[in-house]
């Protein structure tokens, strides 16, 4: 089976095959190319679920993180030009949820609202903090990321939809939603927005758009 042959090739060339999946993953997520999803997947099959899964939240923050970079530093014209009323509608949103930002990222990575690629162009337009941006990611990629990794894990013993929707990984994804609305709460907010220095922020404020 090709699951064999993958899976002999990557216990003889380990590092070989995780840095190149590493580079891949981040540099498809950094230019907001399509087929992160699949190589989730392959995640699974290729390390298992207790070194696949932290890989994939790893590489996709650092990979939204470089995108957000690219469209601060690089792109951010583009985006205003390309996507003016997504970028006025989100800009309210944020400016309505200034003083807890971290939630807000964390909320729009679990939910499909706004999709993954354009949180990660409009964010530094729109004065997210990067560190906000990266740890909101983070947490909030990790329910989904859970699954695409135990699917892949068990792809080649599917036999009915059972086979990844079981109690065990059903079990584990609702632990994962729950830990990942933690940082909503007031008491762990307040100390997340004090060691993010958001304290300051009210919620009313608007952030305006910059270009270079």
């Amino acid at each position: 089976m090709l699951s064999d042959i993958l899976s002999q090739y990557t216990d003889d060339n380990y590092f070989i095959v995780i840095s190149t999946f590493a580079l891949i993953y981040i540099f498809l997520q950094a230019f907001s190319i399509p087929g992160s999803i699949f190589l989730s997947f392959l995640s699974g099959g290729l390390f298992g679920i207790w070194v696949g899964f932290p890989l994939v939240c790893v590489i996709a923050t650092i990979g939204a993180t470089c995108s957000y970079l690219i469209s601060y530093y690089i792109v951010r014209n583009l985006v205003m030009n390309f996507f003016p009323d997504k970028l006025e509608l989100f800009a309210t949103e944020v400016g309505k949820r200034r003083a807890s930002l971290l939630n807000y990222i964390i909320f729009l990575r679990i939910t499909p609202f706004l999709p993954n690629w354009f949180i990660n162009l409009a964010s530094p337009l729109l004065d997210v903090p990067i560190s906000t941006f990266a740890i909101g990611t983070f947490i909030g990629i990790m329910p989904a990321t859970f699954l695409a990794v135990k699917a892949g894990l068990a792809i080649q013993e599917i036999s009915k939809p059972g086979d990844i929707f079981d109690f065990k990984s059903v079990a584990s994804m609702a632990l994962l939603a729950v830990l990942s609305i933690v940082p909503t709460l007031d008491p762990v907010r307040r100390r997340l927005d004090k060691l993010l220095n958001r304290t300051g922020s009210t919620p009313d404020s608007s952030p305006k758009l910059h270009s270079q």
